[in-house]
């Protein structure tokens, strides 16, 4: 499951934390890579959220003129998710099994 704005409001909207809140200076132009692994690196959940979003905006901008996502782009996105997943599953007391029903229930119930 990718995330995007709309189910991180959703899911934060007990903790108040807007997703238009959640900015981030841009990528520098060129290839992407160092600064992807840099933010991976941070471990500061809200930078994965950031890094995230965008990639997702990115992937909405190829699929409009019918292109793939970049492998690089790929490859940042499942792990910035995979470490929020890790993150919030800790957080709830839930496996990362678990996770994808819970993210589901809660955006039914909203």
């Amino acid at each position: 499951m990718f995330w995007n704005a709309s189910r991180f409001t959703v899911l934060t909207s007990d903790a108040k934390v807007p997703a238009a809140e959640i900015s981030a200076e841009p990528l520098p132009p060129g290839d992407p890579s160092r600064e992807y692994s840099r933010r991976l690196k941070t471990q500061n959940c809200r930078e994965w959220m950031v890094l995230t979003l965008e990639i997702y905006r990115k992937s909405q901008l190829a699929k409009e003129k019918k292109r793939r996502l970049g492998s690089v782009d790929e490859r940042t996105w499942k792990q910035a998710e995979l470490l929020l997943h890790g993150e919030l599953a800790t957080a709830l007391g839930l496996t990362l099994e678990e996770l994808p029903g819970y993210i589901a229930r809660r955006l039914e119930n909203n």
